[in-house]
């Protein structure tokens, strides 16, 4: 096939990207584990919105961005009862 290269040679392997993709790969980890939390306690996004006097969306927002922020994940836990504190590891895949 004429003009065609393989995948391996045209990727970006450079470590800006590599770098970039650890980040929203973490930031996704986050998000999951968010949701696995709620639903362990058995709240649903409303309830859990309640305890945090915000709207449904607003947890809804949370629980699916990729740019949290510390204090919105500390809100986010402490209304399910918990405690974030500095240096606490965030468990892997």
């Amino acid at each position: 096939m004429s003009g065609h290269r393989r995948f391996a040679e045209i990727r970006d392997n450079s470590p800006e990207l590599q770098a970039e993709v650890e980040t929203e790969m973490r930031a996704v980890r986050i998000s999951v584990e968010l949701v696995r939390l709620r639903q362990a306690m058995g709240l649903s996004q409303h309830q859990l919105a309640d305890c945090m006097s915000v709207a449904q969306e607003t947890v809804s927002q949370l629980e699916n961005a990729h740019d949290l922020r510390l204090s919105s994940i500390t809100s986010y836990v402490t209304a399910l009862g918990g405690e974030v504190r500095a240096g606490d590891p965030f468990p892997g895949p």
